[in-house]
């Protein structure tokens, strides 16, 4: 890669996660000859393609994909060692682009300017920053505290926070109204309306007093089926 290919080449702006766990896995076993999609199995195509451009900005293997020092550095070397591979990384990788910024003050602005000039905008724009912060902390680069919660902040939607009460702790939302019971619609007979003035019988009572209500309840059923029947 020429020096006016790397000045002009775009930053990483894939998910640092998904970088750092492939430079990981490579730790458990042997770096190959050369590093393509064989060697990134369950990877997307899409992934494929943004790691391998990450690694050939960071200069980690050449344009074939044979593997360069630097990627032996970052991944054989101790604690201290990683560390100055990360930071020489960051060095090489973002110089161009951070050049006569103070990161320690540098405003939010500024840094965006300088990565929208390589084409970066919307949440492309903020992945690049992310994944720039990330190596910065691999790097033990020192950044302003605001540059780092801009990059990892989501652009998406707020969800609202649940309403609490006097004692910190959420309150269930109110339950649905129940829903409303069908009206009555069924209408009393004659013969029901006429029970409910009449006495109920009981059996404690005397037998003239049985006699009297069995005569009074036949009165009245038939006074009630004369009604009915001239209805």
């Amino acid at each position: 890669m020429t020096d006016e290919t790397a000045s002009s080449a775009k930053p990483p702006y894939l998910s640092f996660v998904t970088f750092k766990n492939f430079i990981s896995n490579l730790k458990k076993g042997v770096i190959p000859t050369r590093i393509d999609k064989h060697a990134m199995p369950g990877f997307s195509g899409g992934t494929i393609s943004y790691m391998l451009a990450a690694l050939r900005f960071f200069k980690l293997i050449d344009e074939r994909g044979a593997p360069q020092d630097s990627l032996h550095s970052l991944v054989e070397g101790d604690e201290a060692d990683q560390t100055a591979a990360w930071k020489k990384l960051f060095d090489e990788g973002y110089g161009s682009i951070i050049d006569g910024l103070n990161l320690e003050r540098a405003g939010v602005g500024e840094l965006q300017e300088r990565f929208g000039a390589r084409g970066f905008t919307g949440e492309t724009l903020r992945k690049c920053q992310s994944f720039f912060t990330a190596v910065a902390e691999m790097a033990g680069v020192a950044l302003a505290p605001h540059l780092k919660s801009n990059a990892r902040s989501s652009t998406g939607p707020r969800k609202r926070r649940a309403r609490t009460n006097g004692s910190g702790t959420q309150n269930d939302p109110p339950p649905p109204p129940a829903p409303a019971l069908p009206a009555q619609t069924s209408k009393k007979t004659m013969d029901e309306m006429l029970l409910e003035k009449f006495p109920s019988f009981d059996p404690a009572w005397p037998d003239d007093l049985k006699a009297k209500w069995f005569s009074g309840f036949d009165m009245l059923m038939t006074k009630a089926k004369g009604a009915e029947s001239t209805n």
